[in-house]
C-alpha cells in the first residue's frame, strides 16, 4: 500500500515537472513561429506598417529638428496578453525569447517579436501607465525603450483620434524626448471673469482667421503677419486681466502644442486624417465657434483649461512655420526651466510687438 503511494506520489510530481516545463517552452516555440510580417495579425501588421511608413519618409526631417523618432529604440505591447515587439534596437537581443521578424524587402526598420511570457517584456505590459512619463526609464535587452501599448480597438479603428498609434506614439515621445529641460505646462485650472471669456473670444476670432487662411493652399504671410499682430494684442490684454491664469495657460500650451503639431505632421505621412480642431464626432472645428458654446452652457468651463491649449497651441506652431525665419523650433528646444520660451513670445516677436 505504502509502495503504491509513493508511486502515485512519483506519478504526481512528475506530471507537474512535465507541466511546468511545458509552460516554460510552449511561449518560446509559439514564438518562433510565424516570424513572417504576412503571418501576424492585422492590429500588428498595421501598426509595424505605420512605423515602417513614417521612418522611411523624407517628411519626418519636417516634423521637428533633432526629434529622429526613427532613430530611436521603441518596444511596442499589444495589450496585456498579445506580444510586444522591439523596433530598431541599438543593441540586439540575444537568448531564447526573442526572435527577428522577417519583413518585406524594401523596409527599413529592424523588428523583434518578444515571448508574451519574456520578463522584459512582462514589466511593460503590467506597468501601470500605457507609456513612458517623464523620469522614468525602461530598458530592454539592453535598451533604453520609448514603449507604448496599443489595440486594434483604440489605437486603430477610431478616427478623429489623437490616441490613433502613430499620433499617440509621436506625441507623447516629443514630450519624453524633447522637453526634459522645459517647464512642466501640466493641466491647471482656475476661474475665468465675464471679460476674460470675452477677451477670450476675441482670441479665438484671430486664431479662426489664421485658421482659415492655413487652409489654403498658398497661405499669405502678409495676412497671417497682420493677425499674428491682432493675436499678439490681444494676449496682452488677457494676461494683463488675469496674468496667474494666463502663465498656466501659455506654458500649458506650449508644451502639449508643440507635441500636438508634431503628432498631426506624423499622422500626415502615414496618412491618418488629423489635424487641429479635431474631435471625436467632428473635424475642422471654427475656433470661433468654441467660446459662444461655453457661454450658452453646452460646454464645462473646464474645457478651455483641459483641452483648447492642445488646439491653440499646435495652430500657433503651423502659424510660425509660415512666419518665421526658421529659427523656431531651435529657440524652443533650446529653452530651459530658469530660461523658458513660449509660442505666444515667438508669434509676438515675429509680429514685431
Amino acid at each position: 500500500m505504502e509502495k503504491k503511494r509513493m508511486q502515485k506520489k512519483k506519478l504526481v510530481l512528475l506530471i507537474l515537472l512535465a507541466a511546468i516545463l511545458a509552460l516554460a517552452v510552449l511561449p518560446i516555440v509559439l514564438n518562433r513561429l510565424g516570424t513572417d510580417f504576412h503571418s501576424l495579425n492585422s492590429t500588428d501588421r498595421q501598426m509595424l506598417s505605420e512605423l515602417n511608413e513614417y521612418s522611411a519618409s523624407d517628411r519626418k526631417t519636417e516634423i521637428w529638428k533633432g526629434y529622429d523618432l526613427e532613430d530611436r529604440p521603441i518596444a511596442a505591447v499589444n495589450g496585456l496578453w498579445g506580444p510586444g515587439y522591439l523596433i530598431n534596437p541599438q543593441k540586439a537581443p540575444t537568448g531564447p525569447l526573442a526572435v527577428k521578424l522577417s519583413l518585406p524587402e524594401s523596409w527599413g526598420i529592424t523588428v523583434y517579436r518578444l515571448s508574451r511570457t519574456d520578463p522584459q517584456l512582462l514589466k511593460l505590459k503590467f506597468d501601470a501607465g500605457n507609456f513612458n512619463t517623464a523620469g522614468k526609464v525602461y530598458t530592454v535587452y539592453g535598451n533604453e525603450v520609448f514603449f507604448t501599448k496599443y489595440s486594434q480597438k483604440k489605437s486603430f479603428d477610431p478616427v478623429n483620434s489623437s490616441e490613433h498609434y502613430i499620433s499617440f506614439l509621436s506625441h507623447e515621445a516629443f514630450h519624453y524626448f524633447m522637453q526634459k529641460d522645459w517647464v512642466s505646462g501640466g493641466r491647471f485650472a482656475g476661474d475665468l471673469s465675464d471679460e476674460d471669456l470675452s477677451l477670450m473670444a476675441d482670441e479665438y476670432d484671430v486664431l479662426a482667421k489664421i485658421q482659415t487662411e492655413l487652409a489654403k493652399e498658398a497661405p499669405s504671410k502678409e495676412t497671417l503677419l497682420a493677425c499674428a499682430k491682432q493675436y499678439s494684442a490681444v494676449m496682452e490684454q488677457r494676461i494683463a486681466a488675469n496674468p496667474e491664469y494666463l502663465k498656466q495657460e501659455l506654458d500649458m500650451e506650449t508644451v502639449e502644442g508643440t507635441a500636438q503639431y508634431v503628432c498631426i505632421k506624423a499622422s500626415r505621412i502615414v496618412g491618418y486624417d488629423y489635424g487641429v480642431m479635431y474631435f471625436d464626432n467632428v473635424k475642422n472645428v471654427s475656433f470661433s465657434d468654441v467660446i459662444p458654446v461655453v457661454q450658452k452652457g453646452l460646454k464645462d468651463p473646464s474645457f478651455l483649461a483641459d483641452k483648447m491649449p492642445y488646439e491653440t497651441g499646435a495652430l500657433l506652431c503651423f502659424l510660425l512655420e509660415q512666419i518665421d525665419s526658421g529659427s523656431w523650433q531651435e529657440k524652443l528646444s533650446a529653452q530651459t526651466v530658469s530660461s523658458p520660451v513660449t509660442l505666444y513670445s515667438l508669434v509676438k516677436a515675429d509680429a514685431g510687438e
